[in-house]
């Protein structure tokens, strides 16, 4: 199948070239793509050529799209016709895959691939990668409902992190410096302030204690530091509470540390998912089918692949207000 792939072909140097995808095997399924979504952090990463253990240049990335099952192989559990999501296919011709999500066919195993739920827009669903790590955070938090929640940072992870979080029971009050992604989150019904210059003081009317649950989606290791300090202080007594949690959404480019002290003194637990598995993706999709999220609102732009150049420019961009974009194939 003759196919065309977004690739990055050296550091900040974007192009669309074409390539092939092979047939499907008994256990595989092919994927005439509808939508791809791009992971900024993740992506720019790969694109500055940061990304640790990444495919040699020239590389397909990318690890989100939707789209339709064109050829199944024998014993594919999954028919033609069906429209999925996947997160990449798994040959192109030619290139290398740093995941292969931005192609125009994907060839993926019958099992890899989550179909639609009835009544899902594809491209909504396009960006279900990232609405699956950030219910991977949410699963692994333990979260209960009443759960008072600070979001630091709203980027794609921590928008969807605030509305899963809401979704889920808890009290959330998200923040960040960006206008334009206050304005969005509090579109989407989340409380959200300006951090202003002391974070701790931003949030000390709405959570005067400090929270249960801080979920740190910056990855910015400066900014990380003062996350710490908005977790609820643990009281000096004897009765049975439960230390606040540090769930560290951020996509961290080195190392980072905490203040041994800031977090001794409030016996701080620290949670560092991974991504995330494949119920946490059917998860966040049955979620949108059920009209318990929306995410919709999060993909600023929808161009063709001929304009990923000028759409990785203007996320390169440090005062872009795009969230995220897809690409259209």
């Amino acid at each position: 199948m003759k196919a065309a792939a977004i690739a990055h072909v050296g550091i900040n140097q974007v192009e669309l070239r074409p390539t092939e995808v092979p047939d499907p095997m008994d256990d595989q399924v092919l994927i005439q793509t509808e939508y791809s979504c791009i992971s900024p952090g993740t992506e720019l990463r790969c694109l500055r050529g940061k990304q640790d253990g990444a495919a040699p240049f020239p590389f397909v990335p990318g690890y989100s799209l939707t789209g339709k099952v064109i050829k199944a192989g024998r014993t594919s559990a999954i028919k033609e016709g069906r429209r999925v999501f996947c997160k990449g296919t798994k040959a192109a011709q030619g290139l290398e895959l740093q995941w292969g999500g931005h192609i125009s066919h994907a060839l993926a195993a019958s099992a890899s691939v989550i179909p639609l739920p009835d009544g899902v827009d594809p491209l909504d669903a396009s960006i279900a990668s990232l609405g699956s790590i950030a219910y991977h955070g949410f699963r692994v938090s333990q979260p209960t409902v009443g759960l008072q929640v600070a979001v630091v940072g709203l980027g794609p992870i921590g928008q969807l992190a605030a509305r899963i979080h809401s979704a889920g029971g808890a009290t959330v009050v998200a923040c960040d410096l960006s206008e334009s992604r206050i304005e969005l989150s509090r579109r989407a019904g989340i409380t959200t302030i300006n951090s202003g210059k002391d974070m701790r003081e931003s949030y000390r009317p709405y959570f005067p204690q400090g929270a249960d649950l801080v979920i740190d989606a910056t990855g910015s290791p400066a900014v990380l530091r003062q996350s710490v300090l908005l977790a609820r202080d643990l009281p000096w007594d004897d009765e049975p509470h439960t230390p606040a949690r540090l769930l560290i959404q951020g996509s961290y480019e080195l190392d980072f540390a905490v203040k041994y002290h800031d977090a001794f003194f409030k016996e701080l637990s620290i949670i560092l998912p991974r991504a995330s598995q494949q119920r946490d993706g059917l998860a966040f999709l049955n979620l949108l089918a059920q009209k318990k999220l929306q995410a919709a609102d999060l993909i600023s732009k929808v161009v063709e692949p001929a304009s990923a150049p000028q759409v990785y420019e203007q996320l390169r961009d440090p005062k872009t207000t795009i969230m995220t974009a897809a690409f259209k194939w």
